[in-house]
């Protein structure tokens, strides 16, 4: 009996062999074919388990390689570039000094891109870590300001900081900054020009906030829990690879702390986080 996938293409053939050979009749006949379908369906799918197991890994290999090999040149690059802009700040004319303030921005956003691929891979991976100390949220947040500086006043958005107290906690400061660069950057992209991102925090009983909001189109709430999965995005016309707000999840969810997303009151999108203060205890290894 020929066993064929779902679209019709020869599979393979199911044999029975019987010692003591009987009339085949119609209804043996029937479930036979029966028999042959089922076998062919189950062929066929773990045959398409193993062909999207295999191309996982290559694409995670793809990730992981590509990654690596380009954030060695990107590191120069920016190095490179600060060195020229120090050197040349007084001697280059005014469209040489918007050109160099270009590759700027372009060097940085690639870089948070490639961080957020190394991040990617990691998780895929299962090597995600976090690390365990005391640090104040507000130097990270200035951090990841900082980063992403030349993106913000591109397009003429202004900067709104409200962050009146330290925001102590304990975990790894090198992630939340990664955490507060994709907010940032996500804001920025869905942002009308020449209207301004704002960031603050806060502290309760047992727990510190942060807020990122933007005077986008914010986001519908059929979206709000959807925009946070990989590769997800509302508005396929913006640039980006649809992994920072999933790893933005992640990395708080491993903090024990969550990230929601609400209206602006001003307009647009709001992203809260809310993450165990150093006084709670509930973030702290055993």
């Amino acid at each position: 009996m020929p066993l064929h996938r779902h679209d019709g293409s020869y599979f393979g053939t199911l044999c029975a062999l019987d010692p003591k050979p009987a009339e085949l009749t119609e209804d043996n006949f029937d479930l036979f074919r029966l028999l042959s379908q089922l076998i062919a369906f189950e062929l066929e799918a773990e045959d398409e388990q193993q062909q999207r197991e295999v191309q996982h890994e290559a694409l995670t290999e793809f990730i992981s390689t590509a990654s690596h090999n380009l954030r060695t040149p990107l590191t120069a690059l920016r190095l490179g570039m600060g060195a020229l802009e120090t050197s040349t700040a007084d001697r280059l004319r005014p469209d040489e000094q918007r050109m160099m303030e270009n590759v700027r921005r372009n060097i940085d956003r690639l870089n948070i891109h490639v961080n957020d691929l190394l991040t990617f891979n990691q998780l895929e991976a299962g090597a995600l870590h976090v690390e365990r100390r005391p640090f104040d949220l507000c130097n990270v947040a200035t951090n990841a300001i900082a980063v992403t500086n030349t993106l913000i006043s591109e397009h003429g958005h202004t900067l709104e900081l409200d962050l009146p107290e330290p925001l102590v906690m304990h975990g790894d400061p090198r992630r939340l900054e990664q955490v507060l660069v994709n907010l940032i950057e996500n804001a920025v992209q869905y942002s009308a020009p020449a209207t301004s991102v704002g960031i603050s925090g806060w502290a309760t009983a047992d727990m510190v906030h942060m807020l990122v909001t933007d005077q986008g189109p914010g986001v519908a709430p059929e979206h709000r829990e959807r925009i946070f999965q990989r590769f997800y995005r509302v508005a396929l016309s913006v640039s980006g690879s649809g992994l920072g707000l999933a790893i933005a999840r992640t990395i708080v969810n491993m903090h024990g702390g969550q990230i929601s997303v609400e209206d602006n009151p001003r307009g647009g999108a709001a992203f809260h986080i809310s993450l165990p203060s150093a006084t709670s205890g509930e973030d702290r290894e055993d």
